[in-house]
């Protein structure tokens, strides 16, 4: 998963500050902003992959190539947003998968894309590097959430 590669450049960017002395500048800023909408589009990547993946194992490859182009027209993916792509299967997939997330995963990553969405278009972001990591477990573990309610039996 390409989240993963998120936690390392989160630790490089720490380290970045710590030993240049950026924190609380502009650049800290910056690197904070990218993180945010890297880890979001590897969210959506890896949601991405999961219906994908069901739909090769129907052999049919015009239901695939169908189903690749039609998922990359879906962006910015909030909670709602991929439990009704999993409820387009079957509602008791979304129920599920909703049911999964604890209220706590499910308010830090409202917040990861609040925050990614007032970053990409220019605003502030009010998160620390510590709350960015807490934000990429709780990606990791929504993203699993979601693939868990696609592949199991609703």
């Amino acid at each position: 998963m390409a989240l993963d590669d998120v936690r390392d450049k989160i630790e490089k960017c720490r380290l970045h500050l710590e030993n240049v002395d950026d924190s609380g500048t502009v650049v800290e800023e910056l690197l904070k902003k990218s993180l945010l909408i890297e880890m979001c589009g590897e969210c959506e990547k890896d949601v991405h992959n999961t219906i994908v993946q069901r739909a090769k194992r129907s052999d049919d490859r015009e239901l695939e190539e169908f189903v690749e182009v039609t998922v990359r027209m879906q962006r910015h993916l909030r909670l709602g947003d991929m439990g009704s792509m999993l409820a387009r299967f079957n509602a008791k997939r979304e129920k599920n998968f909703l049911a999964s997330v604890s209220d706590k995963d499910k308010q830090e990553y409202r917040a990861m894309i609040t925050n990614r969405n007032s970053g990409a278009h220019g605003g502030a972001i009010n998160v620390t590097l510590d709350e960015l990591c807490r934000y990429h477990e709780n990606a990791c573990r929504v993203t699993a959430a979601f693939s868990d309610a696609m592949v199991q039996d609703p």
